[in-house]
């Protein structure tokens, strides 16, 4: 049976995100803020995933026919996954996959969190519109993309209302100068 390679990229990085969650989970003493966003969101992406896969099978009327399409969407995924990365390792002992706060915890407003808040997350919905776009059939972009925008966007207004709880007046001021996922946009 064939594996097509967008499978090997969507089950690529449900692999890296496990690997996430078994090893930047808070286990200091944070305070955990995370509403089971996490399990949401895990839930709300294998969903879509999975219903969007079917959909690329099962309604072929619905296929893009643009190898172009399919390209985009394989250059969008690695950008993303390699933004994701760039912006994990960036914040270091402060990502966590659960929302919490670490007892030390500042704001970080340098190289990917410059002028975007949540770069990872940038990164993420990068890749799933890769991912969606390579599986080249609109229902497949719908029915993932739209779930999973929902999904990180009561996350990150989760983990923003932690953030400026915790962190206060210089959260909220860096929240004021900088945009959730685009640079200058949104």
């Amino acid at each position: 049976m064939k594996f097509p390679i967008p499978m090997m990229m969507a089950l690529a990085y449900g692999v890296s995100e496990a690997g996430l969650r078994v090893f930047k989970r808070s286990r200091d003493d944070s305070v955990d803020a995370d509403s089971s966003t996490l399990r949401i969101l895990w839930i709300t992406i294998g969903l879509s995933m999975t219903a969007g896969i079917f959909a690329s099978r099962l309604v072929p009327a619905m296929a893009i026919e643009s190898i172009a399409v399919y390209w985009l969407g394989c250059a969008l995924f690695f950008l993303g996954v390699v933004l994701r990365w760039y912006a994990i390792l960036y914040l270091g002992r402060y990502f966590t996959v659960n929302v919490a706060i670490h007892s030390r915890h500042e704001v970080i407003d340098t190289g990917p969190y410059r002028r975007i808040r949540h770069p990872s997350y940038s990164g993420s919905l990068l890749a799933f519109l890769g991912v969606a776009l390579s599986f080249r059939n609109w229902l497949t972009i719908a029915l993932i993309m739209v779930p999973v925008i929902w999904a990180f966007a009561w996350r990150m207004a989760t983990e923003e209302a932690a953030l400026a709880n915790a962190l206060g007046k210089p959260y909220t001021n860096y929240m004021s100068r900088t945009k959730r996922l685009a640079p200058y946009i949104y």
